[in-house]
């Protein structure tokens, strides 16, 4: 037979654990959130946080109005707001302070650009000096004396006439008695 004492210490160590466990309240805030130019800055990521240590509480995402509700269950103590969008800089509001079953509203919070200037960026491409295709081969003369381009064979090319491009290609030979031009032995 169970001795009724050993049943009473288990309800009241559970009784006193529950007495010193801290009660969690419904925490509600609610708010909307814009651009600098005052456009709702819809699906912005919204994040509830303590204060003392910016612990995640809960979260939210703006909807196309910008507007957002947050509602988690917590400690009434001091939170903030993070907000932070693609594009923009990252929003942290000052201290408040939310109370138990009694929803907090924030406002309109204004996010602020974060654009970043950018260094002049040159893109910069040659040509392949020899294009293969399948019945022919293309010299690429032209672009190769611009400013910065590499300077093979061909950049005496200037002033020359084709003829004379074409004597100094590899596999090319030029017949200037007999007017004819062959590419590897082929007329």
């Amino acid at each position: 037979m169970i001795d009724p004492r050993a049943l009473l210490l288990p309800v009241v160590f559970g009784v006193s654990l529950a007495a010193t466990a801290p009660s969690l309240a419904q925490l509600a805030v609610s708010g909307a959130v814009e651009d600098d130019l005052g456009q709702p800055a819809a699906f912005a990521n919204v994040v509830l946080v303590r204060a003392v240590d910016t612990g995640f509480v809960a979260g939210a995402v703006t909807d196309s109005d910008g507007a957002f509700a947050i509602a988690a269950e917590g400690e009434p103590d001091s939170y903030r707001l993070r907000v932070s969008s693609i594009g923009y800089a990252d929003l942290y509001t000052q201290p408040f302070t939310l109370a138990a079953s009694e929803p907090y509203a924030i406002g309109s919070l204004t996010l602020g650009d974060a654009a970043v200037d950018l260094e002049t960026a040159t893109v910069t491409a040659e040509r392949a000096l020899f294009e293969r295709r399948i019945d022919r081969t293309i010299v690429n003369v032209a672009g190769w004396t611009q400013a910065g381009a590499p300077t093979p064979v061909f950049a005496t090319a200037i002033g020359q006439t084709a003829l004379e491009v074409l004597e100094r290609s590899p596999g090319v030979i030029v017949d200037r008695v007999g007017g004819g031009v062959s590419m590897l032995a082929k007329d």
